[in-house]
């Protein structure tokens, strides 16, 4: 009886071991960042422990970690952080989107007569946060493009996915929307590059104008 009682207390020892164990463990994430520079604060002392958690990037290029448990995004991609603190176990998944990549779709430019025309396009963002600009070129004449609309730069989510409308005034009579130029100018956040994608509505012809 002694025995069984023994081996009985020794199995209840091991599953308190194991139990406080587990509420020792705590995991985080997917903890996602939008752009270069953006940060995140993680834990500072993982439960069950009495010292303060200390942080260790398996990709330090993609999220670097100071020793306050602040984590900031260098580059693009997922990194695993970890802490151990004895027996105390914490882990961090952090996901850095990928550059803002600006696309257009369902694209149209009409007359609204007295010399007012109106844009429509679809514009979704299938990367981090940033910021746009549109612009709007007219065939003024063959192989010459006047610029009729350029709008300010805007602030763009990372989930941009939305039909964008204005309206702009043409200088030239006669031009008809199938002779256009539409441009998206975008600028992810944390670089100092601007991308620029043109689509040519039917009857543009040569190549995409700039400044």
């Amino acid at each position: 009886m002694n025995t069984r009682l023994a081996r009985l207390a020794a199995v209840l020892v091991l599953l308190a071991a194991c139990e406080e164990s587990l509420t020792g463990t705590l995991t985080i994430g997917p903890v996602t960042l939008d752009a270069l520079g953006d940060q995140s604060q993680l834990a500072t002392q993982i439960p069950g422990s009495n010292t303060a958690a200390v942080w260790v990037s398996d990709r330090p290029e993609i999220a670097s970690v100071d020793a306050n448990g602040l984590v900031t995004a260098v580059g693009h991609g997922t990194a695993t952080l970890e802490s151990h603190q004895g027996s105390h176990h914490a882990v961090a998944t952090v996901v850095v989107r990928p550059a803002m990549q600006v696309a257009m779709s369902q694209v149209s430019v009409s007359v609204l007569g007295a010399g007012q025309e109106r844009l429509s396009v679809r514009l979704d963002n299938a990367g981090g946060r940033g910021s746009y600009r549109l612009e709007v070129w007219g065939i003024t004449a063959p192989g010459e493009t006047t610029r009729w609309l350029q709008t300010a730069w805007t602030a763009a989510t990372a989930d941009l996915d939305a039909v964008v409308v204005h309206n702009f005034a043409t200088p030239t009579t006669g031009t008809t929307s199938a002779s256009h130029w539409v441009v998206v100018e975008y600028q992810p956040h944390g670089y100092d590059t601007t991308n620029r994608t043109c689509l040519s509505l039917p009857g543009a012809v040569g190549t995409c104008p700039s400044e």
